[in-house]
């Protein structure tokens, strides 16, 4: 008979007992259901990061990485990008995004002018199903 746990004795331990928690490391700070959508990214003329908070240009309908000041319609967040994007020096269309989750604000790339406070702001008066604390104190605003 063979043993299929074999190898895995390890599995899910720290690598050394000098790795550390860090909590900006961690995305998710609550249990909020996770839930993802797509669409077109503009241009953004340099690489855009991994769990970046992205809004929606009202005028084209393309994702750009939210700034608290923008009057184009992208103050408004819609979500945070799951993986780094590229500088293609194009738009770059099918861009997988989480709507809807509880998430770390420390571990997020943020455009001008985002605090904790100002952001939940924001998602409340949106309606949009986002939410942001930190690990240890991660309460969704509604």
């Amino acid at each position: 008979m063979t043993n299929l746990t074999s190898g895995y004795e390890d599995l899910g331990r720290a690598a050394s007992s000098s790795d550390t928690y860090t909590p900006a490391d961690v995305l998710l700070a609550g249990s909020f259901p996770l839930d993802t959508s797509a669409g077109t990214l503009l241009d953004q003329n340099a690489v855009l990061p991994a769990f970046s908070l992205v809004g929606r240009i009202t005028a084209s309908g393309k994702l750009t990485l939210s700034a608290q000041a923008a009057s184009d319609g992208s103050q408004v967040p819609v979500g945070v990008t799951i993986v780094e994007y590229p500088d293609t020096g194009a738009d770059i269309p099918n861009v997988t995004f989480y709507r809807s989750g509880n998430f770390n604000f420390d571990a997020l790339n943020l455009g001008a002018g985002w605090t904790l406070a100002n952001l939940r702001v924001a998602v409340e008066n949106s309606g949009v199903p986002l939410f942001f604390g930190q690990p240890a104190t991660a309460t969704p605003t509604v």
